[in-house]
Formats: C-alpha cells, sequence, structure tokens
C-alpha cells in the first residue's frame, strides 16, 4: 500500500509540474489586463502595498482589501511593468495549481490510488484555471476554499483540537482574499450537522440523545471559536459606533438591500444547471446517484460521509449566496463566485468510478432527469452574450459556437440538448466495461476543449484591450516619456467615454500615472479626483486641498483631441502627454469627434484661447463612398464662447452655413471669426449606422470633420 501511495503521489506531483510549467507558458499569450477596472484596482492595491506597505488607489485610501493584492505585490519591485505583468501572472500560475494539492489529498482518502490521479488530472482541466491570465482575486481564492473544504472534511472525520483549529484558520484565510467566502463558516456549521446526521443514519452513532450529545460534544473547540468571534466583533463594531455589516468594507451594501426570496431561489437554479453544464453534465448525475444510494443503506466509510457532509452543505449555500447577489446586481450567472463547487463534482464523479459504477435503471435515470431539469431551466437566450465572457467561462464555448452556427444561440441551445442526451446515455446505459474509461475520457475531453475555447477568447479580448485607444508599441511611452518616479495627473474627458480601456491601460502600464482628474467626463466605474471645467476660461479646478504638496500638476496625459496649455512632450495612439504650469487649463476643447475624424449626430470645438481678429475657422466636412446611407444635412454654427449649467455654449452667433453632404464628396466652410475665444457647432442629419447598410462599423455616425484656423 505503501509503494502505491508513492508511485500515485509521483504520478500526481508530475501532472502538477507539467500543468504548472505548460500554464506558465500559456499566460504568457494575455498580452494585457482584460477584465476591468477589477484587475486595475487589484494592481493599484498591489502596487500600492509594495511601496508602502498600504492599500491606496489613485493616491487614496479605498475600502477595497483582499490579501490577494499582498500575494502578488512582489512583481512590482521589477524594474518594468512587463516584468511586473509577467511575474504577477506567474504568482497567479503558482497559486492556482497549488489548489491541486488539497484536491489530490482529498481525492486519496476517497478512491484508490490510479483515481484519485484521475481526478487531479480532470481538476487541473477546468476552465477556470483560465483566471490565472488575469490579476483576479480567483487565483488566490481558489486554493484557500478547496483547503478549507479539505479541512472541514478531515475535521469531519476526526474532530481533533488542531483539526478544529486547522479549518477555522483556513476558512479565515479564504475570506481574507475574498469576503464572499465568510459563508464557509456556514457551511462548516452545516457540515457538522449533516456529519452527525450521517453518522446516526448510517449506524456509525447510536441513534440515542445521549449516543447524539456525546458526538456533537467534539466539536465544542470549533462552535466555541466561532461564538466567541462573532461576539467579540459585534462588541468591537458597538465600540466604533458602526453597524455590524460596516466590516464587509466594500461590500457592505450587499448586507443592506432586500432581496426577493422568488428571485434568489431562480437564480440558485440557473447557477446550480450552469455548474451541471460546466463540469460536463456527468460529475453531476453521479453525485445524485451517490446521495440516493446511500439513503439505500449503502454503507457509506467515514471520509464519504464526510465528503457528503461537506457538499450537501456547501452546494445549496453557496448557490443561495450567489443567486442572491445575480438577482439584485448582475442578472447573470456569476460563476466567478460559484466555480469553487466544481472540484465537489469531480469528486463525487471519481468516488462513482471507484464504487464499480453502480447505476440502478430507475435511479440513474432519475438522475439524468434531475441534471436535465436543471439544464431546462436556464434562459441560454438571455445569458449567452457578451456579459459571461468575463464571469461565466462556463458559456464561453457555446458563445463562440453560437457565433459560428448559423442559427446563433436557438442552435447552440439544440447541441446542448443533444450534447444532455448523448452525456445521460453514456452514465445510465453504455456497458461497465466501456463506461469505466468511456466517462473520464468523455469529461476530461469536454473540460480540455472548453479550456482552450475559455483561453482563446480570452486572448482575443486581451490583444484587442492591449491596443485600445490605436495604442501601438510601448504601452510604458509616458513612464519613459516623464521618468517612472515623475507625477503624471490624466485628464478624463468625454473623449474617453467611448473606450474607458484608453484610460485604464494607460494607467495600469505606467506607474508614473498616480490620478485621474474627471475634467467634462469622469470613469464610470472606479472613483477619480473631481476636476470641473470652466467653461469661460477653460480652467481646470481639481478639487485637492491646497495644502497637499502635489495640489499643482506639472505632467498631464490627455485624448488628442484636447489640447492642453502647455508643452507636448510625447503622445501615442489616442493619448498625448504636456509638461503643464499652474493655472492647469485647455486652450481647445473638442467633442463628439472620434479618433478617426468622425462626427456623430453633433460635435463641437471650443477655443478658449481666443482668435485674433479677422481670422477665419475652415471646417473640412467630407464623407467617403459609402453605398446605402442618405446624403447628411449639415449645420454649422460659430459665435462667441459663453456657458450655461456648467457647460461651454455660443453666447452669440457669429456666422451659420448648411450644406447637404453626399456620400463620396466634401465640402468647406470659411467662417469669419471676431477675436477672442469661440465654439463651433455642428450638427449634422439623419444620423447613420454602417453596419445597418452592410459594413462592420458599428457606430452612430454623421460626417467627417477638421478644423483649421487660418490667421489674419
Amino acid at each position: 500500500m505503501g509503494r502505491r501511495w508513492v508511485t500515485a503521489s509521483l504520478a500526481a506531483g508530475v501532472l502538477v509540474a507539467a500543468a504548472l510549467l505548460a500554464r506558465i507558458l500559456l499566460v504568457r499569450e494575455v498580452a494585457a489586463p482584460w477584465i476591468m477596472p477589477d484587475e486595475l484596482e487589484y494592481s493599484e492595491l498591489a502596487k500600492s502595498f509594495a511601496a508602502g506597505g498600504h492599500f491606496l488607489f489613485r493616491g487614496q485610501p479605498t475600502s477595497l482589501f483582499t490579501l490577494y493584492s499582498v500575494l502578488i505585490s512582489p512583481a512590482w519591485r521589477a524594474g518594468s511593468m512587463h516584468t511586473t505583468y509577467e511575474l504577477a501572472k506567474t504568482i497567479n500560475v503558482v497559486l492556482m495549481t497549488a489548489a491541486a494539492v488539497p484536491f489530490y489529498l482529498w481525492a486519496r482518502r476517497l478512491v484508490p490510488g490510479w483515481l484519485s490521479v484521475l481526478g487531479t488530472g480532470l481538476f487541473l482541466a477546468l476552465p477556470s484555471f483560465d483566471y490565472t491570465g488575469t490579476l483576479m482575486t480567483e487565483n488566490a481564492s481558489f486554493p484557500l476554499v478547496m483547503l478549507a473544504f479539505f479541512a472541514i472534511a478531515v475535521l469531519l472525520e476526526r474532530p481533533t483540537l488542531v483539526r478544529q483549529v486547522l479549518a477555522l484558520a483556513a476558512i479565515a484565510l479564504a475570506s481574507a482574499v475574498r469576503f464572499q467566502s465568510l459563508v464557509l463558516f456556514l457551511v462548516l456549521v452545516a457540515a457538522i450537522v449533516l456529519k452527525l446526521a450521517l453518522d446516526v443514519f448510517g449506524g456509525a452513532v447510536g441513534r440515542s440523545r445521549t449516543a447524539v450529545w456525546q458526538a456533537a460534544r467534539r466539536y465544542w473547540l470549533v462552535v466555541s471559536l466561532m461564538l466567541a468571534g462573532a461576539i467579540l466583533y459585534g462588541l468591537l463594531k458597538l465600540a466604533e459606533g458602526q453597524s455590524l455589516t460596516s466590516g464587509l468594507r466594500a461590500y457592505a451594501s450587499t448586507a443592506r438591500v432586500h432581496y426577493s426570496i422568488r428571485d434568489v431561489l431562480r437564480w440558485s437554479v440557473y447557477h446550480a444547471g450552469e455548474l451541471a453544464l460546466a463540469v460536463g453534465v456527468i460529475p453531476a448525475c453521479a453525485l445524485v446517484v451517490l446521495l440516493a444510494l446511500f439513503r439505500r443503506d449503502w454503507r457509506a466509510t467515514p471520509a464519504e460521509r464526510a465528503y457528503l457532509a461537506v457538499t450537501l452543505a456547501a452546494l445549496p449555500l453557496i448557490l443561495v449566496e450567489v443567486g442572491a447577489f445575480a438577482s439584485r446586481y448582475s442578472l447573470r450567472i456569476e460563476e466567478r463566485n460559484s466555480f469553487y463547487l466544481e472540484p465537489l463534482l469531480l469528486l463525487a464523479l471519481v468516488i462513482w468510478l471507484a464504487r464499480g459504477l453502480p447505476r440502478p435503471p430507475a435511479l440513474a435515470s432519475t438522475a439524468v432527469a434531475v441534471v436535465a431539469g436543471l439544464l431546462i431551466t436556464i434562459p441560454f437566450g438571455t445569458l449567452l452574450n457578451v456579459s459571461a465572457e468575463t464571469d461565466t467561462f462556463g458559456f464561453v464555448p457555446f458563445i463562440r459556437l453560437a457565433e459560428v452556427l448559423n442559427g446563433g444561440v436557438p442552435e447552440v441551445r439544440t447541441v446542448i440538448g443533444i450534447g444532455m442526451i448523448c452525456a445521460g446515455v453514456l452514465f445510465a446505459a453504455v456497458p461497465r466495461s466501456v463506461a469505466i474509461w468511456a466517462v473520464p475520457a468523455a469529461v476530461g475531453t469536454f473540460l480540455i476543449l472548453s479550456s482552450g475555447s475559455v483561453f482563446g477568447k480570452e486572448t482575443y479580448i486581451a490583444n484587442a484591450t492591449r491596443h485600445a485607444g490605436r495604442l501601438a508599441g510601448d504601452p510604458s511611452w509616458i513612464d519613459h516619456a516623464a521618468g517612472r518616479n515623475a507625477r503624471v495627473e490624466f485628464l478624463y474627458t468625454t473623449d474617453i467615454d467611448a473606450d474607458q480601456h484608453i484610460a485604464w491601460q494607460a494607467e495600469f502600464w505606467n506607474r508614473s500615472l498616480r490620478r485621474v482628474f474627471g475634467v467634462t467626463s469622469q470613469d464610470p466605474s472606479v472613483p477619480d479626483v473631481t476636476a470641473p471645467l470652466d467653461p469661460a476660461t477653460g480652467r481646470i479646478e481639481p478639487q485637492l486641498p491646497p495644502s497637499s504638496p502635489d495640489f499643482r500638476p506639472r505632467y498631464v496625459v490627455a485624448a488628442k483631441t484636447v489640447d492642453v496649455a502647455g508643452t507636448h512632450l510625447a503622445d501615442s495612439g489616442a493619448l498625448a502627454l504636456f509638461r503643464v504650469h499652474s493655472p492647469l487649463r485647455l486652450k481647445t476643447l473638442t467633442s463628439g469627434l472620434t479618433a478617426d475624424g468622425w462626427t456623430g449626430p453633433s460635435a463641437s470645438y471650443t477655443r478658449f484661447a481666443g482668435a485674433p481678429r479677422g481670422a477665419h475657422l475652415v471646417v473640412k466636412i467630407s464623407r467617403p463612398t459609402l453605398a446605402g446611407p442618405p446624403p447628411a444635412n449639415v449645420t454649422v454654427s460659430v459665435g462667441r464662447l459663453g456657458a450655461a449649467s456648467g457647460s461651454p455654449t455660443i453666447a452669440r452667433t457669429w456666422a451659420r452655413r448648411t450644406w447637404v453632404l453626399r456620400n463620396g464628396t466634401s465640402h468647406l466652410f470659411r467662417l469669419p471669426l471676431r477675436g477672442g475665444p469661440f465654439r463651433l457647432q455642428i450638427a449634422a442629419s439623419p444620423p447613420f449606422v454602417p453596419s445597418a447598410y452592410g459594413y462592420s462599423d458599428t457606430r452612430t455616425l454623421g460626417v467627417q470633420a477638421s478644423f483649421t484656423l487660418e490667421p489674419r
């Protein structure tokens, strides 16, 4: 037995080492952070912790806290952001692959050696491992939740004092990475109750009250410590004068809102169905069979009873937690918060295989019907969309399939149905001599293909995001132009609203970029410094305390369409870097104009610096040769700059011109100026969407426009 244990452990070690090396090589293909702004927030916390041991975001304290940022912070000691990014992803791979260790050790207590190695191989093929290419807390949370599950199971087998302390420590560590893991404390309590019930039902504990009480008393330490911790926490919050939910920090609001029981249950069922689908259906069928067989006086070992208790406790509690969040906040399946349950289903599969594939006809049919029923409840028509690409890796292969099938999502629904039938037949009807190898082969193939599909989508989106704003070449160009120790501020204007990744990518790749000033718009997801624009003078007034040593910015980055008063130092893609002097102000401001020169239904050009009397503004409008869109009725107006409701406007019109612009033509307007600041406004109607006429562009466009100031 000892030799077999060593052989199995060596085989599992080889699998883990191979997976580790393969993932380290694969994540190099992920070109940039793409789950934004989440990855930006965690990276900024890591940068702050590496620099001074604090958790700051854009130089300000934040309610967001996670141990994950501490774990990846050593990467920010590297000399370049390219090296930092690669090191952070490597740390991710090490962290997440480490989850295979508690999984294997747990499987080894439940099944023979070769099956524990098989289970570990399936575990390492889960699509969730593609999160290693992202700077997300899942990378540290997964191994710690897996460790907590294992620690609870080991505790339930024999509740020594040491095991009780270790289980609580594992849960505490998991909660320090993601506050959602606090549900594991409830899982622990529920698992203890279920284990006692299973022991009584299986004959391991007598049915008398005395026998049950004696068995329950063995858990006195873990219960005492949890009660003491809850009391101390309550007293601390009482002394601070804060609510009990304040300890959840950034997630405190989720505990204060009202949840509809009906909606929570509905979304919990959706998540249960997606969970079964994500692991290839058969492991979920195996779990149903195991639960039913145990009720038929099936002799379970202490390790199996502990596994069943953990699984029966974790599945409903975590699914309800995730379902509640989805029902109130995201209205989508949040696999990011529930994939921790997938290993429990894989353990059910290997236990079922180890038990000789038990499948009484009626029971096997019922198991298949239960899982099929869960899949039928999922509204694929509304959930298989782009919003699932970051949160529901189990759906990504089917989203990609819908993109290539003529029938789209309805046809994918048919494919899922056919796959469910095939899985049901393989699980319930194929001879055991064939199923013993065909079942794990089918599940493994499904997981590998799913992981490959997810990784392909991940690398595609990351590469596109990396080049947001037509950025090409060195993404750390701001650091190289101003110096990585300089302080550069980002001017957030309406030009960035079309693609916030322009700002987020610049901020991630350049350590000198410290804060974001919301000028004519603000980052919609992450707080920034409000810096209102004086619509009459173009001055920008960041709302910072005058005593701040960095009150007066020296360098700013802005969209190229924003003409900052200062010295132009460098530019890349859609952005430009300026050295500025106090007061910070703009010379010109263009809005409603894309980087390639297109307007929408309207656009404007404001010049705060003014123009000499007698000068002219030349406006060129044009359209390429397009088949289909109607001509545009274009009106241009220019006049003295004014302000209304805090925004620039035309106070007095000097000139107004109109023109009907046909496709494939251009026209010049030469508008007189009268000296001083002025504003130009363009209106083009009707606007059009090129994709409606067979082109790939999905924007709403007007005309192409450019402006030239002619001196007197």
